[in-house]
């Protein structure tokens, strides 16, 4: 009896020591990753070589998953059912994973040319809301009812009826909401200029999705930092129709296959202390997001590998005397150093930085 006692407290050490090996090793699953950092915070505040206080206040993001892999995959091929387009609608899919369908058409655009004007949905004041900061119920755009939530619904149903099988799941990264709309021009500069305000425009509500694998999100599915679903909803009023338009665009991908099965992640610490020396340095000047996803890589002929990846989501400059740059677009203004700096969540290393792209 004594010698199986001293056997079994000999296993239990062995396991002690095995467990904490492990644990130097900070690698996790990540459903490990979910139950140790679910509903935890980044909040710090740092002082910089700028005389600047950055704070931080981010989710850690880790979905709820059973695994998460290194994947194959395909941009979802080319082609759609001409019997699933309905009257009205103006469809493109003129390259493998890329696909738009709006409704109705984009025939009231054309009159609107005719008067000189080119009406934008806001000014720079738009709301932007990253992902964690919105609500789906909310109706955020001025005089407009519509919500994240329908946005989601419209942009699903039309990837559901286009794409059928695929099983495809979207899930919302970032809202613009347009709160202050009016009629502008194009200027001599190339910039745009209000012509008159009109408190009664019902604004436009722009949201941008992610594609979801076993409930991980692609972050960045085009190596270019963009998304993998746009839906814009805009009132049609001013043309004289009681409805909205819908315009969804998709960069989506197919045909997963495993190259590496339940892979270890390294914890979100190690990220976040990267950052820090980032934010010190004064290049790293705002974080919107740190989450843990998928991050496309291409391998050529529409292929790609789909990496588990750790993304901040910022403002990253070049250099700690950078001045900010802003872009006008037609839509709104944001910074030109909107950045997705993307970390190999296996080891933690910095992999690259990709602009953010809106259009």
């Amino acid at each position: 009896m004594r010698k199986n006692n001293i056997f079994i407290v000999a296993f239990m050490m062995l396991l002690a020591l095995a467990s904490a090996s492990y644990a130097e090793k900070g690698k996790y699953s990540i459903s490990e990753l979910y139950h140790e950092y679910h509903g935890q915070r980044w909040q710090a505040d740092y002082e910089t070589v700028r005389n600047e206080t950055i704070c931080v206040d981010v989710e850690i993001a880790v979905p709820q998953a059973d695994v998460i892999y290194v994947l194959s995959a395909r941009y979802m091929p080319k082609g759609y059912e001409a019997a699933n387009v309905k009257d009205g609608e103006n469809i493109v899919n003129n390259q493998a994973g890329w696909f738009s369908c709006t409704w109705p058409n984009d025939a009231f655009w054309r009159e609107a040319k005719k008067k000189g004007l080119q009406e934008v949905y806001a000014d720079a004041a738009s709301l932007v809301l990253q992902y964690g900061q919105f609500d789906m119920n909310t109706a955020y755009s001025v005089n407009n009812a519509l919500t994240v939530q329908d946005a989601l619904g419209q942009t699903q149903a039309i990837a559901d009826r286009f794409f059928p099988g695929q099983s495809i799941q979207l899930v919302p990264h970032i809202v613009h909401a347009h709160v202050n709309p009016g009629e502008y021009k194009r200027g001599k500069t190339g910039d745009y200029e209000l012509v008159k305000e009109a408190p009664d425009y019902k604004g436009v509500l722009f949201v941008m999705f992610d594609q979801c694998i076993d409930g991980v999100p692609v972050l960045d599915p085009d190596c270019d930092g963009s998304y993998s679903a746009w839906c814009i909803m805009r009132s049609m009023t001013d043309y004289g129709m009681n409805s909205y338009q819908y315009h969804m665009a998709y960069q989506l991908f197919s045909d997963f296959q495993p190259k590496k099965n339940d892979v270890k992640i390294c914890a979100p610490s190690e990220i976040i202390k990267a950052a820090e020396t980032m934010i010190q340095e004064g290049k790293l000047r705002s974080v919107y997001s740190l989450r843990l996803g998928y991050a496309a890589f291409s391998e050529g002929k529409g292929k790609v590998k789909l990496k588990p990846v750790w993304v901040i989501e910022g403002e990253l400059f070049e250099k700690a005397k950078s001045e900010p740059k802003n872009i006008r677009t037609v839509l709104w203004v944001n910074s030109a150093e909107e950045t997705k700096i993307i970390f190999d969540a296996q080891t933690g290393k910095l992999l690259e930085t990709r602009r953010m792209s809106y259009q």
